[in-house]
């Protein structure tokens, strides 16, 4: 999935990322396995797409492009100055099975935005799991998508 983000202010810079899950309590855990190093799982993102056939699709985040996942810390919002655009792609796995291409999808996605990257404020110390800032805002982003030729 390719999303342009674009900045239509012609004087603030403004910082977007996508909001994740909140890592699990007590922090992050390692997952041992015997065919090679221990590693900590990815944190989904708060993002799915939805086939019209009923098929689910989830990322956690790892395959992002030309955007971060954030939970808490403002230093993973990717700034966009006045009047330009960042490119970003995500990846989707499948949760479940599926035989066919749907007919259509519906991507859902939440979308943090600081409005006022330039602004003055301080960024929190980003404890596990704290939530964002009062100065940016999560979007919801539903977009349906026709699959080519349909």
């Amino acid at each position: 999935m390719n999303l342009i983000f674009q900045n239509k202010s012609d004087k603030n810079a403004i910082g977007v990322g996508v909001y994740r899950e909140a890592p699990p309590e007590g922090g992050y855990n390692y997952v041992y396995r015997s065919d090679g190093p221990p590693f900590v799982p990815p944190i989904p993102l708060r993002s799915k797409l939805l086939g019209s056939d009923g098929s689910q699709f989830e990322s956690d985040g790892k395959d992002l492009t030309g955007i971060r996942p954030i939970r808490s810390d403002t230093k993973d919002l990717i700034e966009i100055s006045p009047g330009e655009e960042i490119k970003t792609s995500f990846k989707y796995r499948t949760r479940g099975r599926f035989s066919a291409v749907p007919p259509s999808f519906r991507l859902q996605a939440e979308i943090v935005m600081n409005a006022n990257l330039g602004g003055a404020y301080v960024t929190p110390y980003g404890g596990w799991g704290n939530e964002l800032p009062a100065y940016c805002k999560i979007h919801n982003l539903v977009l349906d998508i026709p699959v080519r030729g349909k």
